[in-house]
């Protein structure tokens, strides 16, 4: 084998059906522009002993690294491809002499670049395109397997990181995402919207100053659906109005936290679909009450002990000046001091007793159960909140009697409304409000946990990535790490091919889907 069909190998030149006419040895001339501006600046590909000339005269700032350019060419049976239809067509003209460049996969650390001078056909449904090249990711400037590369690293390094190992600019690394999720997804529409049945819809923030993204996941294929930029109305109509009428009546479960815009959206556009609160959320409600009603029980108590201590110390100091026993000039006796050191203890330990009261009471350690038992004892309020609390949570834990939870969900409502703690009566209006939704969510064992868990996800992704300034390269990330979608990577086994027994989850939940439908079928047949 010569060294050039090694070469070859190396770069998976033989799957993008190229014949490589010549290889050179260059160097990449990088000049350094005093208007930072501008750009980069000029960019050559120089011989080394052009460099060691330049390099001896002096005066000029540029920066040089090793490059390896292949002249190729595609397989006869690839050219003059028109590049939409992929049909032969009759050429047109070559409008430059000089080669268009790709980037390909670094070869030990030194940049490799593909060059073809590029040639234009005449398709008689298309018009006049440039020739279809099989090395080419679309418009993109560099190679399919480039590409794969680099939105492989993304999900998983920094953007600078990538951007020194890979010798590229920090941006190029985030548009090499959309490039890639184009050719694995063209029409992303028809592979994540069909079949929709079950979906969870959250937003979650990408950037400071509340600015957020909608999210709609599908619980059935664990997949995101739908990514869009804002959280309300008429972002979600958005989703909505994308699919077909049909495919709304599909719909059977929308879950997701107490929005409105979630609830009027299901209301107006899936008829038969139900609305589901997820029971996370109703117990964060629950908590922040109860949080609350905790922090002014605790400013009332430490008030109250400021209060009381001020008046003892003032009272001990006309004492003093009565009957001038001299001394003490306001201080307290043993007694008054060990009375004040607990009522101090007491209501700093409701100051430090949130994960106590926010807890689940069986996962509660020793310490945090003696402190429920303490604010049992001597915070009736706050106690009355914890107990609103934990009869709510187990409402929504009543998953084997939905009769029985409406009931206890109905009695808590009207027990809520009548308390006397604002914070708890307000609780009391939005649970009523969303009384159906988390009923629903009840009787269908449905909740947004794998839609929480894809806004994890989604932080990670943007933490990992310091930051993504264009948000289309953040949803184009979003849509490549949180599907069913695998990156190729060239001489590497797909996930798939290692683990063989695992089936894919589309194919199973059409499988599922298309036994649900022949059943209704068979039961209408039988009826008749």
């Amino acid at each position: 084998m010569t060294a050039l069909s090694v070469l070859k190998n190396v770069l998976c030149l033989n799957q993008n059906q190229m014949h490589v006419d010549k290889i050179e040895d260059k160097v990449e001339v990088l000049h350094k522009d005093k208007d930072k501006s501008k750009g980069r600046g000029k960019v050559e590909f120089l011989d080394k002993a052009e460099i060691e000339a330049r390099r001896a005269v002096g005066g000029e700032v540029f920066t040089a690294r090793d490059v390896v350019i292949i002249h190729a060419r595609p397989y006869k049976r690839v050219q003059g491809l028109c590049p939409i239809c992929k049909k032969k067509c009759p050429g047109y003209d070559t409008p430059h002499d000089t080669e268009s460049r790709w980037r390909a996969p670094n070869l030990h650390g030194v940049s490799v670049y593909v060059g073809y001078v590029r040639k234009r056909i005449q398709c008689p449904e298309h018009g006049v395109q440039s020739e279809y090249i099989p090395w080419a990711d679309g418009t993109s400037r560099f190679t399919k397997s480039f590409n794969d590369e680099i939105s492989w690293l993304t999900g998983r390094l920094p953007k600078t990181d990538i951007a020194y190992y890979m010798n590229i600019d920090w941006r190029t690394a985030g548009n090499c995402l959309g490039y890639t999720l184009q050719r694995l997804e063209p029409d992303r529409r028809a592979s994540r919207m069909a079949n929709l049945r079950r979906i969870c819809v959250d937003e979650t923030s990408y950037e400071k100053g509340h600015k957020y993204i909608t999210v709609v996941y599908d619980m059935d294929r664990n997949q995101v659906v739908w990514v869009s930029k804002g959280n309300s109305y008429e972002v979600f109509k958005q989703f909505c109005e994308e699919l077909t009428p049909d495919e709304r009546s599909k719909i059977e479960i929308v879950a997701g936290d107490g929005a409105q815009w979630i609830t009027k959206c299901t209301k107006e556009f899936f008829p038969n679909a139900v609305r589901c609160v997820d029971p996370f959320h109703v117990c964060e409600w629950a908590n922040e009450t109860l949080n609350e009603v905790r922090m002014s029980v605790y400013a009332k108590a430490k008030r109250e002990y400021e209060m009381q201590k001020n008046s003892t110390a003032q009272a001990n100091i006309e004492f003093d000046r009565s009957y001038g026993t001299g001394g003490r000039k306001g201080t307290f006796t043993e007694g008054q001091q060990q009375e004040f050191d607990k009522r101090e203890a007491l209501f700093k330990g409701v100051k430090r007793s949130k994960y106590a009261v926010c807890k689940n009471p069986e996962n509660c350690t020793k310490d945090q159960a003696e402190k429920i038992r303490v604010i049992e004892r001597e915070f009736p309020d706050l106690f009355n909140a914890y107990q609103f609390k934990e009869r709510l949570r187990a409402i929504i834990h009543m998953k084997e009697d939905p009769e029985a939870a409406a009931q206890k969900l109905d009695e808590w409502i009207a027990d809520a409304r009548n308390s006397d703690m604002e914070p708890i009566r307000s609780l009391a209006e939005k649970v009523a409000r969303n009384r159906e939704g988390i009923l629903q969510a009840v009787i269908n064992r449905a909740n947004s946990a794998k839609s929480e868990a894809t806004n994890t996800t989604i932080k990670l992704l943007i933490k990992m990535g310091r930051g993504y300034r264009n948000l289309d390269n953040l949803i184009a990330l979003v849509y490549l790490k949180c599907s069913s979608l695998e990156i190729p990577l060239f001489n590497r086994p797909s996930r798939r091919t290692l683990d063989p027994d695992k089936e894919d989850i589309g194919k199973k939940i059409e499988q599922a889907i298309q036994q649900e439908q022949a059943l209704a079928k068979g039961q209408m047949a039988v009826t008749e």
